[in-house]
């Protein structure tokens, strides 16, 4: 993007240079144009003086040869070379003044043509500076919401990498509770097998007992028959 905003910025300079120079030959042919103009005028004027002075002078020159009065008309035809060779003059006058003003018009033209392909060359440049610029104007934005989100990464990695510590720590904490429980259900078993062992002495102590107690009494019955008076007399 700054490669072509820079080449835009290089066209632009070229045509505004070009914009320059045009304006400058457009206005030097504008007043060529205008002097043209001027000197047509002059020579259609002159000419027209010469024309008509040519002609008074034939004229004259023709009353002269034709008047029985006069004797010598050769003034008159001297006249009429003056006024020949000053109407030869204002002819080539006016087309020299013909011709430079056809000139100065065809120049006039090209350059207004020049200046105006100039202008629209100028206009087409700053147009496609103007989108080079809002292209890195998008440009700098998108690298702003990378940079952004390249942040939004970063704290999200370390939540994660944080979570992960979290769940880890959790882990071991699950683990060594199961180890625990574990434990715990070991020595429930082995608690709940001496508990049966237990039982089991408690009942077979309480047989004996019983047993016991009823031996007692039998030998308690028996001695109490011998010792009773007469049993055997």
């Amino acid at each position: 993007s700054q490669k072509k905003r820079a080449h835009a910025q290089e066209t632009l300079t070229y045509w505004q240079k070009e914009l320059g120079e045009a304006q400058e030959w457009l206005a030097y042919a504008k007043q060529r144009l205008i002097r043209a103009r001027e000197e047509l005028k002059d020579a259609q004027a002159a000419y027209e003086r010469a024309r008509w002075a040519y002609n008074d002078a034939v004229d004259r020159y023709n009353r002269c040869i034709r008047s029985k009065e006069s004797r010598d008309c050769s003034g008159r035809r001297r006249d009429i070379e003056r006024a020949k060779d000053r109407l030869e003059m204002a002819t080539f006058r006016l087309k020299r003044a013909i011709a430079e003003f056809e000139a100065a018009k065809h120049e006039f033209g090209h350059a207004q043509a020049r200046a105006d392909c100039c202008q629209t060359s100028v206009e087409v440049a700053q147009q496609a500076l103007s989108v080079a610029e809002e292209a890195i104007a998008w440009a700098d934005q998108a690298l702003a919401e990378i940079e952004r989100g390249l942040d939004y990464a970063d704290a999200a990695l370390r939540f994660v990498i944080e979570a992960e510590g979290h769940v880890e720590n959790e882990i071991k904490a699950a683990e060594a509770m199961r180890l625990f429980c574990r434990k715990d259900l070991n020595a429930l078993s082995a608690a709940a097998i001496a508990h049966r062992r237990a039982d089991g002495f408690f009942e077979s102590a309480q047989r004996l007992l019983i047993l016991s107690r009823q031996e007692l009494d039998y030998r308690i019955a028996r001695l109490a028959e011998f010792d009773r008076p007469g049993l055997f007399s």
